[in-house]
């Protein structure tokens, strides 16, 4: 499996996997492919494709840039999910994001019902700062990791 960046030609793929995910996020609506160009227009966002054999089968968003410290996450889609993709390529990523954009402090949230994806940002090393509901109610649990805890873990 392979990362690069998010590519205008993209859009439609990842809109498939975003809406197949959509479950899982904080923002569970539904998108359409107008919605999503019209978004990717405004918002320019850093997101990563993650692929196999040149075929996008997810993503890792990043937002909230504050000088050396982002919050990711990731959408897998549907037919490849509980595969360990994300397990293998999160510190792939989290490693290009600390050697190429000095990245030293990840965040990311999980919704409190999402008990795999909770269990395996533990397993990767995250840990749980605070939970708290959300807007569009269940609750939502905020992890973190330094850049310091991640290279003593994967080195």
């Amino acid at each position: 499996m392979e990362l690069r960046p998010v590519a205008e030609s993209d859009l439609e793929r990842l809109n498939a996997i975003r809406n197949g995910a959509r479950a899982f996020l904080h923002d569970n609506s539904h998108y359409s492919l107008a919605d999503t160009i019209r978004w990717w227009d405004e918002t320019s966002p850093r997101w990563w494709a993650i692929t196999h054999s040149d075929y996008m089968i997810g993503y890792f968003r990043t937002s909230n840039w504050r000088k050396s410290v982002v919050t990711i996450g990731a959408d897998i889609d549907e037919q490849y999910r509980n595969r360990g993709i994300a397990k293998e390529m999160y510190p792939i990523f989290m490693r290009m994001l600390i050697e190429d954009y000095g990245v030293e402090y990840f965040f990311l949230e999980v919704l409190e019902f999402n008990k795999h994806a909770y269990s395996l940002y533990k397993n990767l090393g995250f840990t749980e700062m605070f939970s708290q509901k959300s807007e569009r109610g269940p609750e939502s649990i905020r992890m973190g990791m330094s850049a310091i805890t991640f290279k003593r873990i994967y080195g």
